[in-house]
């Protein structure tokens, strides 16, 4: 890794009169990342506008096109990452041979079955280029003074394509034995019409909002690819679907789906003092059958303003105060096409080899994926109670809410347990799961020729899944490591995605503690261990070390995050900083898990040079061995490491040249600044920040398995205006 470079470059106009207004902007960003050969570019344009045709009537749109070409790398995969291949890889192995070839593990299997990070950057040939539009246009007409009527349309398309060529390198572990060309390209879509017809009235000391509404969206989908296997000839102008030996063909089937809407909101405010809001929506979405596919979800929040109470009024330094509270339901379809019908694949060949009918092996129809025919909404409903107050002029301003929130007939995939085979399971409406806590705000400004401002924020929340099948099931993440075991579980009772495993006592120091230890008293096992092994927990007391012993690990889900922010002005200079911080987090550090491991055949932590080697010098570290009779790197809190931090995430220094320069060179204002993203980090989290986790889903978070790295970044820039 080394030092990336990022160039970003914008230009706006912005002009209009009462009649009618007008923005655009271009803009380009170029990135070169810290791996070698990795760059991001991205080219946009926005263009919007405003006009007034009539006094009634007003039109308007917003189109924004986008150009990206990414040429990055897999950094998210073991085994093949080029992160993890670049920690894992045999640093006594050359990156070029004398002979200018790559370096390679192929000599022995002791070097490891990954192959040369370098051999990977340097044979690298592939970007994937993504084309967006995005377009919206309105009409709104006033039909009198209280009544108007919103119509809108908006598009959202994306093309992308992809060009992967892998030349053949037969030298590595893991061989590439013919150079193979892809491309692919795909295609998708959204539309939205909604329209909105909403009555404003002023009566007395009463204020009336009503909205009504319709909205209808659809989404499509559609992609291909090709490839060709078999290149004699690698030169880069050859590399063309056009030639090589053998080609493969396949396509995406065309995916689509829609969505409904209708919904009404009335608003009421009596003299400044007492806000209610009632609404209501109906939701139907195509991709639930029918009988299932509608959803309601009504809401409503009361609010009263204290300070325009005469009790209030007289206290002169509460200058603003409100209570609000409600309570409100929303839905989520967010899910895959058609799951309540049966796939059926015609032509199956059962893994190539056919079904055999007289010895002779034909093809047929078999199920690919079972159905679900009562899937439906998921349910989530918050109610929260909001305390807002402003002091000293409004100088300084808090907020206060708490808030409670139940999801329930939540939309999973759950493992089905002694089942074969490639079947697709469908989602299912399954657990219910609860989050509750408390948000506070604080912000205060002042100053006078030196202007301040600083601001406060902080979320408690508690996670829990109130609701899974019944007691003793469990939703369990993809398997991991050369125990092929779960990382997380998701328990009734439990924070959803709970790290579970085995907890540990230590390592055990010499062979008495072995031979007295009575959680190894009925264990086949007990003759095999040595001292310098993982001391396990007995947690169900049976003097057996087994699957029964496993329990919660950790919660990766956070119990606090917070925010600091400041800025100071003085004259032309100008600073801001923004720092945040979580605590009560949990990380699984699934790469240290492989990283200490001697029976992988790859480069170890440094941190294995403190290992046992005797009695007292390690409690933490198990003695070098290719021995796993105790299987000392299993699922353990032994991994779990505590993923609190607090980061200064970016902060920005600037200086506005006096006006009086600026107009001698025909300008409005020059401002010239420095800032910095992810400045520092503050955290005892052993891998590369605690800010990544590999997240798949509902399934599994907070699990680091050599992710790419936050990155550091200094900006230098000017802002003129003309």
């Amino acid at each position: 890794m080394g030092t990336g470079h990022v160039t970003n470059g914008d230009i706006s106009v912005q002009g209009g009169n009462d009649v009618s207004n007008y923005y655009f902007s271009t803009s380009i960003y170029n990135e070169d990342g810290i791996i070698d050969k990795a760059n991001f570019k991205r080219y946009s344009t926005r263009i919007n506008s405003e006009h007034k045709i009539k006094p009634w009537f007003k039109l308007g749109e917003n189109i924004q096109l986008t150009y990206a070409d990414n040429n990055g790398f897999n950094n998210n995969d073991s085994q093949t990452g080029l992160i993890f291949s670049a920690l894992r890889f045999n640093p006594a192995i050359p990156l070029v041979n004398p002979d200018g070839t790559f370096g390679t593990a192929k000599a022995n299997s002791q070097l490891g079955d990954i192959n040369s990070p370098y051999a990977t950057i340097q044979e690298a040939d592939r970007f994937t280029k993504k084309y967006r539009a995005l377009a919206n246009a309105f009409a709104e007409v006033t039909f009198i003074k209280d009544l108007k009527l919103r119509v809108n349309y908006a598009f959202d398309g994306t093309i992308n394509r992809g060009y992967n060529f892998s030349i053949a390198d037969v030298n590595q572990v893991r061989q590439n034995i013919a150079s193979t060309l892809t491309e692919s390209e795909g295609e998708l879509s959204s539309q939205l019409l909604e329209s909105f017809l909403t009555y404003d009235k002023v009566f007395g000391k009463s204020h009336l909002t009503f909205t009504g509404g319709y909205s209808y969206q659809n989404f499509k989908s559609y992609g291909f690819n090709a490839s060709r296997v078999g290149y004699d000839d690698t030169d880069p102008a050859q590399r063309v679907l056009g030639l090589g030996n053998s080609q493969f063909n396949s396509s995406t089937i065309p995916d689509f789906s829609s969505l409904q809407s209708g919904f009404a909101r009335l608003f009421y405010d009596y003299d400044g003092r007492f806000l209610a809001t009632v609404t209501f929506r109906a939701d139907g979405s195509s991709r639930f059958p029918s009988g299932k596919q509608w959803g309601y979800f009504p809401a409503f929040s009361l609010g009263w303003r204290l300070s325009n109470e005469e009790f209030i009024k007289n206290i002169t330094w509460i200058n603003n105060l409100k209570l609000t509270g409600g309570y409100g339901e929303l839905g989520n379809q967010n899910v895959g096409t058609f799951q309540y019908v049966s796939t059926i694949k015609i032509g199956s060949t059962y893994e190539n080899g056919g079904y055999a009918f007289g010895g002779t092996g034909v093809s047929g129809a078999a199920v690919v994926s079972l159905a679900n025919p009562n899937i439906t909404w998921e349910r989530a409903a918050m109610t929260n109670i909001s305390l807002d107050a402003g002091f000293l002029n409004n100088k300084l301003n808090t907020n206060i809410t708490y808030f409670n929130k139940n999801t329930k007939d939540m939309l999973l995939s759950p493992p089905v347990v002694g089942a074969a085979g490639s079947v697709a399971i469908p989602d299912q409406n399954i657990g219910t799961m609860n989050n509750h806590g408390i948000e506070l705000e604080l912000n205060y400004q002042g100053g006078n020729e030196l202007k301040y401002t600083i601001g406060a924020n902080a979320s408690f929340i508690k996670n829990k899944v109130t609701k899974l099948n019944g007691d003793g099931t469990f939703i369990g993440s993809t398997v991991y490591g050369r125990s092929s075991q779960e990382i997380s579980r998701t328990y009734q009772g439990q924070p959803i995605a709970s790290f579970y495993g085995w907890k540990t006592n230590g390592l055990y120091q010499t062979q008495a503690e072995i031979d007295n230890d009575p959680a190894l008293k009925n264990d086949p096992r007990k003759g095999s261990i040595k001292p310098g092994d993982v001391r396990f927990r007995d947690l169900d007391g049976n003097g057996l070390i087994d699957g029964n012993d496993r329990t919660t690990l950790g919660n990766p889900n956070p119990n606090v995050t917070a925010g600091l922010q400041g800025s100071l002005s003085y004259k032309g200079f100008d600073f801001s900083a923004n720092f945040t911080a979580v605590f009560g987090v949990s990380l699984y550090n699934a790469d240290r898990m492989q990283g200490i491991d001697p029976t992988y055949p790859f480069n170890l932590y440094a941190e294995d040079l403190g290992r046992w080697t005797g009695p007292g010098t390690s409690n933490t570290i198990p003695r070098l061995s290719l021995d796993r009779a105790n299987d000392n790197y299993r699922t353990s809190d032994l991994f779990v490491e505590s993923g609190n931090y607090v980061s200064l995430k970016n902060a920005t220094l600037g200086y506005t040249l006096p006006v009086k320069w600026s107009k001698k060179a025909a300008l409005n204002s020059v401002r010239v600044y420095a800032s910095g993203q992810n400045i520092f980090i503050i955290t005892k989290y052993k891998g590369y920040t605690p800010e990544l986790g590999y997240t798949d889903g509902n399934y599994q978070r907070g699990v680091d398995v050599a992710q790419y790295p936050s990155v550091r970044t200094i900006t230098f820039g000017v802002t003129v205006k003309l």
